[in-house]
């Protein structure tokens, strides 16, 4: 958190644009996380195969445990819902169906998982009309899918594993200059927008920790922020990582900002 000289405009304060969690004062949020697993997947028997016209196809044993369950089916299993879906964020929860409901299923709903292949899949991939980095989560909560197959020895392998799939941004996010962040507050004078920009710009916290902050996450004596919660369409609850915890300076000036926006009745959060 640093303070910059007093502006022309009464805010005294230069946005943070980047935070410890990398955080930017933008004009259009992207998003993104994901896990991925390091485990190898192997090659399909017989030869190498066209891509685009065979990788779906499988001489496999018709009585294998694999065939016996497509992809739609497995996700409504009990399994996949107690077992994995539960045990994760509810933001992560929402992000990881709205995937599988809105691609993976209708594209891969049908096939039984032993006839998933990797190339096919990479293909697919490619065609997708999402930008990089949501092709990225979605290949990887294909992952997390196949590796809850492979661990309840439904497949013997994660076809996914070997799906190449990169995330780079198409253009550079485009930041808040600290001239062009007090040019907007000069135009941005109605409350509790005022406060909810600078609050924004100096902060960088993600929109749904913004969202769930209160007047008890302040220390005041001590000048500092702690992030206790994080609230997405209207559920509450924790922060992605310990990191996000870590308490955050605030400067004189925006401690000022706080105790003018409390004094005027207003809510944190």
């Amino acid at each position: 958190m640093r303070a910059g000289n007093q502006g022309s405009h009464g805010s005294g304060l230069h946005p943070r644009t980047a935070w410890n969690s990398g955080v930017d004062l933008r004009r259009r949020n992207l998003g993104d996380l994901v896990t991925r697993s390091a485990k190898a997947s192997c090659q399909p028997a017989g030869g190498v195969r066209d891509p685009r016209k065979n990788a779906l196809l499988r001489d496999g044993n018709q009585n294998d445990r694999a065939d016996a369950r497509n992809l739609a089916e497995l996700l409504r299993t009990n399994q996949v819902k107690e077992v994995e879906m539960d045990r994760l964020a509810y933001a992560t929860r929402k992000s990881y169906t709205t995937y599988l409901r809105g691609w993976a299923v209708p594209k891969w709903g049908k096939h039984t998982l032993g006839h998933v292949r990797t190339m096919a899949v990479e293909q697919w991939l490619r065609d997708v009309t999402l930008a990089p980095k949501s092709k990225l989560h979605l290949r990887n909560v294909l992952h997390v899918l196949f590796e809850c197959a492979a661990r309840w020895e439904l497949v013997g392998q994660n076809p996914i594993t070997r799906v190449r799939q990169g995330g780079a941004r198409r253009a550079e996010p485009d930041v808040l200059t600290p001239q062009e962040f007090h040019a907007l507050l000069a135009e941005l004078t109605t409350e509790p927008y005022r406060t909810m920009v600078i609050l924004a710009g100096c902060l960088g916290l993600a929109r749904s920790e913004f969202v769930g902050l209160k007047w008890t996450d302040i220390n005041w004596d001590a000048a500092v922020l702690s992030v206790q919660r994080g609230v997405v369409h209207c559920h509450v609850g924790n922060p992605k990582t310990l990191a996000r915890r870590k308490p955050i300076p605030l400067a004189p000036q925006l401690l000022t900002v706080l105790r003018e926006h409390r004094e005027r009745g207003g809510v944190c959060g």
